[in-house]
């Protein structure tokens, strides 16, 4: 039928575009198109015209994994000696870490490498790294320690939020460390250092 045709011809063109990507996955543009891919979700129409499965084929997933890698360990913490959080020391944020760039991004580009690496096609990032664990793409311990950072990254960000709004400001993501207990300064040191170990820990990986 029309639609059938239709749905095949949409299909092909995914797959064309998506061999023509990977042919270079190192380039920005693709690795941006790469990663809304991943990360979308069919909210209408067929479930066949979703091209997540064509990238999530073995020899798809093997020409992307190295890149994905790479974009997993490109974020560093905003750790420093001893452990210190490292904050900005000029400009508009001077005094603040950004708890989105320096930490949630870690996670959720860990886990995107880690449900690749599986061939889950799950997008959310807690389920990622669940399925990773399972499927045996990341350390079940790991996994947990990523786990635990986002909640606690989620929950401070969240915060800082909110009291942001409840002030008058616009909300962003520039925390300022002075601002936290002392037991939620340890917890984010801590934090922090976990997630560089996972971070260290993968780029064994990397070739």
């Amino acid at each position: 039928c029309s639609i059938g045709r239709r749905r095949a011809r949409m299909t092909g063109a995914w797959r064309r575009s998506i061999g023509n990507w990977l042919q270079n996955p190192g380039d920005e543009k693709v690795l941006i198109a790469t990663s809304i891919l991943l990360d979308g979700r069919t909210v209408y129409g067929p479930a066949e015209l979703d091209p997540r499965p064509i990238l999530l084929e073995p020899e798809n997933r093997a020409a992307l994994l190295p890149t994905m890698l790479r974009l997993a360990l490109a974020l560093k913490l905003p750790t420093g000696f001893r452990g210190n959080i490292v904050v900005e020391s000029s400009g508009e944020h001077s005094g603040t870490f950004d708890i989105k760039h320096g930490g949630l991004l870690a996670v959720v580009d860990i886990a995107r490498f880690a449900a690749l690496n599986a061939g889950a096609k799950v997008t959310a990032t807690i389920e990622r790294l669940r399925a990773a664990s399972e499927l045996g793409a990341i350390e079940p311990a790991h996994a947990r320690t990523l786990e635990e950072a986002y909640d606690l990254f989620s929950t401070l960000r969240l915060e800082h939020q909110i009291k942001q709004l409840a002030r008058g400001d616009e909300p962003d993501d520039h925390v300022d460390p002075n601002e936290l207990s002392e037991l939620a300064r340890r917890y984010l040191r801590d934090a922090f250092h976990e997630v560089a170990g996972v971070q260290k820990s993968l780029s064994s990986g990397l070739v």
